[in-house]
């Protein structure tokens, strides 16, 4: 037996030699790569594999390259290809600044004919110096079809004309050629095309090979040369001495194009400013703004991505725009805000970038008019923007471009004439006939100019003034098949953006619905990305409607940008299309009240009531709507804000009183198409809300500002003598079964506006609601009251849930900021997350506490801070906690004591923030290699005091043994020998 376990002993030392060997030399092997050979090259800071900042290994040290004769760049950059291993059939050779390398700068004194396999077979080392800001940089690559350049030119921006087609390089016929054709061509090559000059009759000397193109025939808004009409490839019988040239122009105050892209509509923006070309920081750089650039270069309206930190190269000369901030509704970028000209505190690795889709066919524009919502009428087909003919072109039309370009439905005039000019391209349509009500333009009867007329002639060209008045909160929908469908978008701030689909239910629909017009009934919610993935803002999540609001922003969210969604998660809604006869109620201050608008032959329109309309016609409203008439029921409710034309249904609506719809009674119509905004018929209706109660601005359904609904609005309740007794009932109300409602006071839910309807409420155990309960009188307040945030709050708890009082803290989390280093301090405890009150902690605890926070995050407890007073956001959800005590030295923000909210003088404006260090890369680096390093040395040196233990005791035992059988010590049989020798020798 003891030899069984000693050749054990004997096993297992051999095992952990080899792992020894393992820990030793794995690591050795992890922190080795090939070291480069002297002479190799390698690209940096490009956007892909095959384009980049050129760098040389040269004396065991990375360096760049410096040209002296920059005239020979191409032939340069064709060598670092071939050495590369990269495709050299469309090389480019340009200059890059340093940025933040290596330290060297090699000067290439011997230029490269183009012919070398290696650069150094070209290259002379000479120490350039670390002052040498612009280098050598590289992109490798095929030509592609349809590529063109300019040849024989005095400068960059003229030459004569070559095409690139079936892996060759030819010229381009001057018949027809024209300053159109020129235009397009200095698009093609990323130069401005305002001004573009055709050159004919062979000016740059006549070219060789085969003559491409003839009878070329351009709008002048098409994107690339080979877009437009022409005789074909090949088919034409020029000679040379008829090449065609061009002279691009300079660009003007305010222009931009795209540089170091793989296509026309990718790049780095460049701005042009004071005679000079530079580009623009990134800072505050967002989709936005993109929209403004691409929209500014004829690419796809509202379309684009953005891209930072010089994702297409860094640029050289100067940075001219810093801060830009752009609505997404401007024309041009110089309209946009920004730092003053040349103002900035950037360096070119931010850089900023776009990437601008083609139009889709249908896609509407306004161009040449004063502002950005009004202009001529262009529409993309077929790859070119084109004019609309102003035949016909009427209100209609002009509500539907309007709808289509995101401004209010319904709405908009039309202009005809040649107000804004003919344009440059073709003329797409003519005879245009819509209803109003279509989504798209595309969408309307109308004639294809099939024949190619180059002229609208007398009826001139269509245009339309779009009303710019969007107000914050108004909604869209886009992208969907119909008007009535979509992904849902909200505007704030000048700035539309999606919806959060957390929490989206029934009555969220409605609301959205009744905002645009539609029947609320039937109302339905989808995913989003049904419709397109959005690419810009996400405004708003949870989102909580009782379904009786008149907008979306009336219900109760997180907060304008309070979020933690992605665009996986937008909303859609899918609205009822109205059915013949439906009525509404329009522009009034509550969903009660309002125009009436009813639905015939496929559109809504006004009844003009002239002397007929009153109380009796209000009547049948209100009860086909489901409501209640109101005593003032007939109310005139159009003004010349609200009503800005369209279809006229009725001048006159006769009803007996019994009728339960408006369609039942009769109606005349004189065929007028004009009404005075006074004589528009309108109505006032009751709901069957008074009394009710919602919760709102609560983090939860089960939480939030208590509001009751009296004379037909809501209102709030004054936190005096608020308790648990009327908590409990407000519960109740809302469904809640058994005791299980807490108050909250202080404004625990944030300030409201609107009246204060309550005051000193005093509810018994019995009462079932709270308009039941005893007060001071409806509106009956005192000046205390009167203060917006002395409001009475509510959590309800459903019977299973157990009231905390003592919590436990799951986890924490830092919100609101662009940085994940810092934020709003919210902990998550029962489930759901809530703030942290700093008015009960010292400023030193609180210093404590955020060294805490910072470590539970893994982030560098060096230099953390704490700040109050809702730096980062008040927050608009459940209070946890009004005290944390650390010692700085916890694990976890649980470790430390730490205090329930439940009643207090605490309110979301006084959230905790905290703020860690932001480690830089080579801290993360740097901190990871060696917590390996260190990790792996100890393994290694454990792994040596079990060898060398293991293998000790089994000598020992190996003695023993003999001893015990009789055997010298000195006598060592073959079997053991093997065993033992994969120990160190003992010197016995």
């Amino acid at each position: 037996m003891a030899s069984i376990h000693g050749k054990a002993m004997m096993g297992g030392c051999i095992q952990l030699w080899i792992f020894c060997a393992f820990v030793i030399l794995v690591p050795r092997l992890i922190q080795c790569e090939s070291e480069p050979a002297e002479g190799d090259i390698r690209l940096e800071d490009g956007n892909s594999s095959s384009r980049g900042r050129v760098e040389i290994y040269h004396n065991s040290t990375w360096g760049f390259i410096y040209q002296i004769y920059w005239s020979y760049i191409d032939y340069t950059a064709e060598v670092a290809c071939r050495q590369l291993g990269l495709d050299t059939t469309n090389v480019r050779g340009f200059v890059m600044n340093r940025g933040n390398g290596p330290l060297h700068t090699f000067g290439l004194v011997h230029s490269c004919d183009g012919s070398e396999n290696r650069i150094d077979a070209c290259f002379v080392y000479g120490e350039s110096g670390s002052f040498t800001e612009m280098v050598l940089a590289v992109e490798c690559g095929p030509y592609l079809q349809g590529d063109v350049r300019l040849a024989n030119g005095s400068t960059a921006e003229d030459g004569r004309v070559e095409i690139y087609y079936e892996g060759e390089w030819g010229t381009v016929c001057d018949d027809d050629w024209d300053n159109d054709d020129a235009a397009v061509i200095c698009k093609q090559l990323r130069n401005y095309q305002h001004g573009a000059e055709a050159i004919s009759g062979g000016a740059y000397a006549e070219g060789t090979g085969p003559i491409h193109l003839g009878n070329v025939q351009c709008e002048g808004t098409e994107i690339k040369l080979e877009d437009c009409s022409s005789g074909g490839w090949r088919n034409n019988t020029c000679g040379h001495d008829r090449d065609a040239g061009v002279v691009c122009p300079p660009a003007f105050e305010g222009d931009v194009r795209l540089v170091g892209g793989h296509s026309l509509m990718e790049g780095r923006v460049e701005y042009y400013h004071d005679d000079q070309w530079g580009t623009v920081c990134d800072d505050f750089w967002d989709v936005e703004d993109a929209w403004v650039v691409c929209l500014q270069l004829g690419y796809k309206p509202f379309d684009g991505d953005r891209y930072r930190e010089a994702y297409f190269g860094q640029g050289s000369g100067p940075i001219h725009l810093d801060g830009v901030q752009c609505s997404g509704r401007e024309v041009r970028l110089e309209s946009c805000r920004s730092q003053i000209l040349g103002s900035h505190d950037c360096t070119h690795s931010e850089d900023a970038g776009v990437r601008c889709s083609l139009p889709d066919d249908g896609d509407v524009r306004l161009q040449d008019g004063p502002l950005i919502n009004e202009g001529r009428v262009e529409i993309f087909y077929v790859g070119r923007w084109g004019s609309v003919c102003a035949s016909d072109w009427s209100a209609s039309e002009a509500w539907v471009v309007c709808q289509q370009l995101g401004y209010k439905p319904n709405t908009g005039f039309a202009i005809s004439g040649a107000t804004y000019g003919p344009g440059l391209g073709p003329i797409h349509l003519d005879n245009v006939s819509c209803v109003g009500q279509e989504y798209k333009l595309d969408d309307c009867g109308k004639s294809i100019n099939a024949v190619g007329n180059d002229s609208c002639g007398d009826n001139g060209y269509a245009a339309v003034h779009c009303p710019a008045d969007l107000e914050d909160g108004d909604v869209r929908l886009v992208n969907g098949n119909s008007p009535n469908e979509g992904r849902v978008e909200i505007y704030h701030a000048g700035i539309w953006g999606t919806i959060c689909d957390d929490g989206w239910g029934s009555p969220d629909s409605q609301v959205l619905c009744r905002q645009l017009g539609y029947q609320t009934n039937n109302a339905s919610a989808t995913r989003g990305d049904n419709y397109g993935r959005a690419n810009g803002r996400i405004h708003l999540d949870n989102v909580r409607c009782t379904g009786f609001e008149v907008r979306l922003d009336d219900c109760s969210s997180n907060g304008w940008g309070s979020h933690d969604c992605s665009h996986l998660e937008d909303v859609a809604v899918i609205c009822t299309v109205p059915n013949e006869g439906d009525v509404r109620l329009i522009d009034g201050h509550t969903t009660n009240q309002g125009r009436v608008e009813i639905y015939n032959n496929n559109q809504w329109g006004i009844i003009c009531n002239r002397s007929s309309w009153g109380a009796t016609e209000a009547t049948a409203v209100c009860r086909q709507l489901g409501l209640y008439q109101n005593d003032s029921g007939s109310v005139p409710f159009g003004t010349a804000d609200d009503w800005s034309g369209g279809p006229i249904h009725s001048t006159g609506v006769f009803c007996s009183g019994t009728e339960s719809r408006l369609d039942e009674c009769r109606s005349s119509n004189d065929g007028s198409d004009n009404c005075d905004p006074s004589d528009v018929a309108g109505a006032r209706c009751i709901s069957s809300l008074e009394g009710a109660v919602r919760l709102v601005a609560g983090s939860s359904p089960d939480e939030g500002r208590v509001e009751i609904f009296h004379d037909d609005q809501w209102g709030t309740v004054c936190d005096r003598g608020w308790d648990d007794n009327d908590a409990r009932v407000v519960c109740r109300q809302l469904g809640y079964t058994g005791d299980v409602g807490v108050a909250r006071t202080g404004g625990t839910y944030g300030a409201a506006s609107g009246p204060k309807y309550l005051t000193n409420v005093r509810c018994n155990s019995y009462d079932d609601r709270l308009e039941d309960c005893t007060h001071n009188g409806w509106g009956v307040t005192d000046s205390y009251c009167q203060r917006g945030y002395v409001n009475a709050g509510v959590q309800c708890f459903h019977p299973t849930t157990v009231l905390p009082s003592v919590i436990s803290i799951d986890d924490i989390r830092l919100v609101n900021s662009s940085s994940e280093y810092e934020g709003r301090l919210e902990v998550r405890a029962n489930g759901r997350w809530g703030t942290v009150c700093g008015n009960y902690v010292a400023d030193n605890t609180l210093q404590s506490m955020a060294e805490v926070v910072c470590r539970q995050l893994g982030y560098i407890t060096e230099d953390a801070e704490a700040l109050k007073g809702a730096f980062f956001g008040s927050g608009s959800g459940l209070i946890w906690l009004r005290s944390v005590y650390c010692s700085g030295y916890e694990v976890n923000l649980d470790d430390c004591n730490h205090y329930t909210w439940l009643n207090g003088y605490c309110t979301n404006k006084d959230a905790v923030g905290v703020r860690c260090k932001e480690p830089s890369n080579s801290n993360r680096v740097i901190g990871t290699m060696a917590f390996v390093g260190v990790s792996l040395s100890l393994l290694a040196l454990s792994s040596f005091v079990a060898v060398w233990y293991t293998c000790t005791h089994a000598k020992t035992i190996r003695q023993t043994q003999r001893m015990d059988q009789g055997i010298p010590l000195t006598t060592v049989n073959a079997r053991s020998t093997t065993m033992t020798d994969a120990c160190p020798p003992n010197n016995e």
